[in-house]
């Protein structure tokens, strides 16, 4: 006895035999479809308020250019002007995008031919991965727990979850690659007991999905990893492994045909793409794990130096996830159940590949780990509910603390509407004052609303190297910016043109937002 509840085996069993009723049955179809309802609100509302930025034209425009052109690629970026690799060139990058993997942009393309190019739809197609996401993951914990509860509220803290909202109404491939990498899980587990070779074939083919929609979808193979470990490892034999190879053969056989039509292009872009740091933490594993938490969850997520105020109490949200990790994975009470045992293992699992295997510390992968946290968060939080007394409100007290704190952070953002503040209003800007011939540089994203053939060219070094000399430059805070300050150190003779471009040879003329507007001076006095 504990708090005044049974805990024992049967106990449990009856308490889950309570919780299959058709009563109960009728309250998780409408439970479901209010988180689904939430979910779709919250995502939509940021796909239609955020601010577009770069890297969304990088992941968008080669499939615009698929069904434009017929070739597949990043038309609005100047060779040389790529803001991470300054003084690298990416030849043909115009006509063959090689520094991004293919299968999102294929998607896109496909999306783009049904339905038109534009931002929202770009990040509609995200929204649906998202939802895909969340079955996936409900089904993950309702196969280990065998508890619906437990599974709707594993659902229910993550359509609330910032990085996961964040990711479904984003441009980047990265909720295309995490709902392949829970797809391939969750397959797994659905098809396990009863037919092996085609868990393996099926989890493997959303796998090999996962790494060509972005190379960090290879996360979720060591989780695949790991549940066949610890479910088949007597099963397993060697004929599963040429199972296993034959999605990879086909996507990366497809992929590797698409290399061959201009290798060179591909070993520069994408070799130049992957050398940016990314592997840093296998060098130095203790700074690894360091930066994993003071920049990745602290830094650019939820803590960041310019939050104030109440924006400081979200903090609380990895603290918490990580203190549901490390009571299911190593708390006693909690460690006896499989499915927190599991989960707890694979959040472990997860976090240690991303501090030493992803050295960017780049937020926006936090998709693929914050929905394993919030399964933890689940189980901890319907255990414990379960054990009743003091127990059951710290963790009714938990969740709702997820709730309010994520809902607020989102519904804080939508309000803000930086979509109309710093984009719409500069694209509009630009419109009233350009010529038919006007060269605009700026990110990528202009293209959305200037187009991406011709009036736009993302290139950070603003003509240092190409020459061209730019009409209008619009300086946003979330790329080129921040391309500007590090400029400053990487780049000397770079960052210079560049400030004698923007101060001397143009004149600041408009601001929106975050966003601000340069105009050529030469332009100004011909008016």
């Amino acid at each position: 006895m504990r708090g005044g509840t049974n805990d024992s085996p049967p106990a449990m069993m009856e308490r889950r035999q309570d919780e299959s009723r058709p009563l109960y049955r009728r309250a998780y179809s409408w439970i479901g479809a209010v988180a689904l309802c939430v979910y779709l609100a919250l995502a939509c509302g940021t796909a239609l308020t955020k601010r577009p930025w770069c890297d969304e034209a990088c992941f968008a425009n080669p499939g615009v250019d698929l069904i434009t052109r017929g070739s597949f690629g990043y038309t609005a970026m100047d060779p040389t002007g790529y803001s991470i690799l300054i003084g690298w060139v990416f030849p043909r990058v115009q006509t063959h995008a090689y520094f991004i993997m293919p299968f999102d942009p294929l998607l896109q393309a496909g999306w783009f031919k049904l339905f038109g190019v534009g931002v929202f739809t770009m990040r509609s197609l995200h929204i649906l991965f998202g939802m895909a996401a969340l079955f996936c993951w409900g089904f993950l914990v309702l196969r280990l727990s065998g508890s619906p509860p437990a599974a709707l509220l594993a659902i229910a803290l993550m359509v609330v979850d910032r990085s996961f909202v964040f990711a479904a109404a984003d441009g980047r491939p990265d909720m295309t690659s995490a709902a392949f990498g829970v797809a391939a899980l969750a397959v797994y587990l659905g098809f396990r007991e009863s037919r092996l070779g085609l868990a393996i074939f099926l989890a493997n083919a959303c796998l090999a999905a996962a790494v060509l929609s972005h190379p960090i979808g290879g996360v979720s193979a060591f989780g695949l990893l790991y549940l066949a470990i610890h479910f088949d490892r007597s099963r397993l034999a060697w004929r599963h492994i040429l199972v296993a190879a034959v999605p990879y053969v086909v996507g990366f056989g497809l992929w590797g045909w698409y290399i061959s039509l201009d290798p060179e292009a591909f070993q520069k872009q994408f070799l130049a793409n992957a050398s940016t740091g990314r592997f840093g933490g296998l060098s130095a594993p203790l700074l690894g794990f360091w930066h994993e938490v003071t920049i990745r969850y602290m830094a650019r997520s939820y803590l960041p130096a310019s939050a104030a105020g109440w924006k400081k109490l979200t903090v609380l949200i990895p603290v918490l996830y990580g203190l549901a990790a490390l009571i299911c994975g190593f708390m006693p009470t909690l460690r006896k159940h499989e499915a927190a045992r599991i989960l707890g293992r694979l959040a472990v699992i997860y976090f240690v590949v991303f501090s030493l295997l992803e050295g960017t510390k780049a937020d926006f992968y936090l998709v693929h780990m914050t929905p394993l946290l919030c399964c933890c968060a689940a189980i901890w939080i319907h255990s414990w509910w379960l054990t009743g007394g003091v127990r059951r409100f710290t963790g009714a007290a938990v969740a709702l603390l997820l709730v309010v704190f994520q809902i607020g952070w989102n519904v804080y953002s939508i309000r803000g509407n930086p979509y109309r503040q710093s984009y719409t209003a500069i694209t509009t800007y630009i419109k009233q004052h350009a010529g038919p011939h006007t060269l605009v540089m700026g990110g990528g994203e202009l293209g959305f609303d200037l187009g991406f053939y011709g009036p736009v060219l993302e290139d950070a070094t603003l003509g240092y190297y190409s020459g061209r000399q730019p009409d209008f430059v619009v300086v946003d805070d979330k790329c080129y910016r921040q391309t500007l300050y590090e400029l400053e150190g990487k780049a000397p003779d770079v960052y210079r043109h560049v400030m004698k471009v923007l101060n001397q040879d143009c004149e600041k003329v408009f601001t929106s937002g975050t966003s601000d507007v340069y105009a050529r001076r030469s332009l100004l006095l011909s008016r």
